[in-house]
């Protein structure tokens, strides 16, 4: 009797600890869960507040340097509309009209570009990464090699193009840089991407811990949502940057 006595005590403490042991295992699970699903709701988070405050900072452009162009244009048709007989030559009024409609037709361009690349869209990121370099050929000496077999998923394809236009942007406002050096190919089953400037430096490990600036939060992010991997070579200072297609 005593023995089937321990063999039932030992039975209801072995349930025990597996039911402990089990329940222990799916609380683990379930905070793994949680905490990548409030990495990835963070993410979104960073990533749609970095959209807004670059739709906030077109919408300024859109209304400095177009609205006023148009607002011109306004002007100097009412002039004419209303008072042509004060003009000596309508010829030179007509020209000053041409010339402003013209830039806003660049200004209006150039912000489209922004919102979304034509290029990019139709010819994917070798023909928009060289419509893009073309804005800075005035600021830097431009090397650009880009080995492409194939088209990439949309969502790829804009998320690289967006974190290209920051480095590019970075160059320009901060590094104070002459030279770009920008290489993308694939690599198997990645698309490999690598930026460098001969510009001054800065302590990338202390950015990646405590630093927003320098567009390097949002490089991050685009990264993460890719599930891609960002790597900076202090001595040769350059981002390597790689994103799996598949």
């Amino acid at each position: 009797m005593q023995e089937v006595d321990d063999v039932f005590f030992t039975m209801v403490v072995s349930t025990i600890i597996i039911l402990l042991m089990s329940g222990l295992f799916v609380f683990i699970i379930f905070r793994h869960l949680k905490y990548r699903a409030n990495a990835k709701a963070n993410l979104f988070k960073e990533i749609y507040l970095a959209q807004e405050k670059e739709r906030s900072r077109i919408a300024m452009d859109l209304h400095d340097d177009l609205g006023s162009n148009l607002l011109c244009i306004k002007m100097k048709l009412d002039e004419i509309k209303y008072h042509k007989e004060s003009f000596l030559d309508i010829n030179q009024e007509l020209d000053e009209l041409i010339t402003l409609t013209a830039d806003a037709i660049v200004k209006n361009r150039a912000t489209s570009h922004l919102l979304m690349p034509e290029s990019l869209k139709r010819y994917g990121l070798e023909s928009s990464f060289k419509d893009l370099l073309k804005h800075y050929e005035r600021l830097f000496s431009v090397t650009f090699n880009c080995d492409l077999a194939k088209r990439l998923p949309f969502l790829i394809e804009i998320n690289v193009y967006r974190i290209v236009s920051e480095l590019l942007s970075n160059s320009a406002k901060h590094s104070k840089a002459t030279e770009i050096r920008l290489w993308v190919f694939m690599e198997g089953d990645f698309l490999d991407l690598k930026y460098s400037d001969n510009g001054q430096g800065f302590d990338f490990e202390s950015l990646q811990k405590t630093s927003t600036s320098l567009g390097l939060s949002n490089i991050k992010n685009r990264v993460s949502f890719l599930n891609g991997v960002l790597d900076f070579d202090k001595e040769k200072f350059v981002y390597c940057i790689k994103v799996p297609i598949s």
